[in-house]
C-alpha cells in the first residue's frame, strides 16, 4: 500500500492578491492497494491475479489562475484570480488474470483478461476556468470501465 498526505502553510500573494488556492494536481489525500498474487501453479505454468485500487481525493487541476487583464473598460492592468472547479475524490480499480505458460524451448506464452476502471466511475481528470470574460469552464472526464483481452508470445 501507498499513501499521501501534503501540507503547504504559505502562499506567497501575487500581484496583491491572496491564491490561498488548493496546490494544482495535488489531492489532500491519496492511497494506492496493489495486489499480485500467483493463484495457481501447474507444470510449466501459472495463473495470476492483479488487482489495483487508487484512491484521489478532491483536487482542482491547476492552482488558482492569476493574471492581469486589459479591456476598453479596464485599460491599466487588473490583478485576477479565477477559482478552478473542484475534480471530485474517486476510487479507481483495475483487474487482470493471466495465465503464463513457459516452454521446454524458453519460450512463453500468456493469455490475459483485463479491465480498467471495472467499476464504471464517472470522474472529471482535469478541468480549467477562462474565467468571466470567456465564460467558458472546461473539463474532461476519466476513460469508463474498459476490458480487453492479451494475447503475448515471448521469444
Amino acid at each position: 500500500m501507498r499513501g499521501g498526505d501534503e501540507i503547504f502553510d504559505e502562499f506567497p500573494d501575487f500581484l496583491g492578491l491572496d491564491v490561498r488556492a488548493q496546490p494544482g494536481m495535488l489531492p489532500e489525500s491519496s492511497a494506492t492497494f496493489v495486489m499480485d498474487w500467483d493463484v495457481l501453479k501447474a507444470g510449466n505454468g501459472k495463473l495470476n491475479l492483479q488487482l489495483v485500487a487508487n484512491y484521489q481525493d478532491d483536487a482542482v487541476s491547476i492552482a488558482t489562475t492569476q493574471g492581469a487583464y486589459v479591456s476598453a473598460a479596464y485599460p491599466t492592468p487588473v490583478p485576477v484570480a479565477f477559482d478552478q472547479e473542484v475534480n471530485q475524490s474517486r476510487t479507481l480499480v483495475d483487474a487482470r488474470l493471466s495465465w503464463l505458460h513457459e516452454m521446454d524451448n524458453g519460450q512463453a506464452l500468456s493469455i490475459a483478461l483485463w479491465g480498467r476502471n471495472i467499476t464504471d466511475e464517472e470522474y472529471r481528470s482535469f478541468s480549467f476556468n477562462f474565467g468571466p470574460d470567456l465564460g467558458l469552464s472546461l473539463g474532461q472526464w476519466g476513460a469508463p470501465a474498459t476490458y480487453g483481452v492479451d494475447l503475448r508470445y515471448q521469444f
